[in-house]
């Protein structure tokens, strides 16, 4: 009789007890889920934000130096400041198609649809060279999915760059394997002497500043590393490992 008293007790304080360390426990895991989505929709908005500044800067871009060669060229070749003039026309068109496209590719990776991009690096080389200097590219590796829309974006923006601050460079793009990684490197020369008649401070002033850092964040979230600076003898070189 004395003994059973004390036998509930301890029986009802360590049912307590367990279910106290339930309670606990769920809300720990509660909050790190919460914490977790919190994180993912950040990481989510940052991508978006990279997104939308190197769409907006590269056809942006384009839409000021063809739209600058209009300018220069109107008094003296009317019929090629017509052309350039259809030329921004053109890219400005290209820019809602590009922001469309950005809704397309998000819902396309959230459907997990496979998306090879060595087509459209080598179709955004072409229409860069059209507006500056050459550009090369010696693609030897593929670029499927999400590891391939980095290294599009990043060559994006590179070439962006390159039209900003070195117009009329030569520009050559490489991505290949080495040791178990994917390397990209976008190396361009210094512009020509005198530089290109759309070298003004209109088509430099489209920088918001967040070009390298945007790519390093790119590279980082691919699970790999970003570095630019000037070159050995003139010139500049973004260099990509993922």
């Amino acid at each position: 009789l004395a003994v059973l008293p004390h036998a509930v007790g301890i029986g009802t304080g360590l049912g307590r007890r367990r279910r106290l360390a339930a309670r606990h426990a769920a809300a720990a895991r509660l909050a790190r889920a919460e914490e977790e989505r919190s994180g993912a929709a950040e990481e989510e908005r940052h991508r978006l934000a990279r997104e939308l500044h190197d769409i907006g800067a590269h056809h942006l871009t384009s839409v000021v130096v063809t739209a600058e060669a209009a300018r220069r060229l109107g008094g003296s070749r009317p019929e090629l400041a017509a052309e350039a003039l259809e030329a921004a026309a053109r890219d400005g068109r290209e820019t809602v198609s590009a922001l469309r496209e950005l809704v397309a590719v998000m819902r396309t990776e959230a459907e997990g649809e496979p998306r090879t991009w060595n087509g459209r690096i080598a179709e955004l080389a072409a229409g860069v060279g059209g507006l500056g200097g050459p550009v090369e590219t010696d693609l030897r590796a593929d670029l499927p999915g999400r590891t391939g829309g980095t290294v599009f974006a990043i060559v994006r923006e590179a070439l962006t760059n390159t039209l900003r601050h070195a117009p009329g460079a030569a520009v050559r793009v490489t991505v290949g394997h080495r040791g178990g990684l994917l390397e990209l490197t976008v190396d361009n020369g210094a512009p020509p002497a005198g530089g290109a008649p759309h070298a003004s401070g209109a088509v430099r002033g489209l920088g918001s500043g967040r070009g390298l850092d945007g790519m390093r964040e790119r590279a980082v979230a691919a699970g790999g590393s970003l570095t630019a600076g000037p070159r050995p003898g003139g010139g500049w070189r973004v260099r990509a490992e993922l």
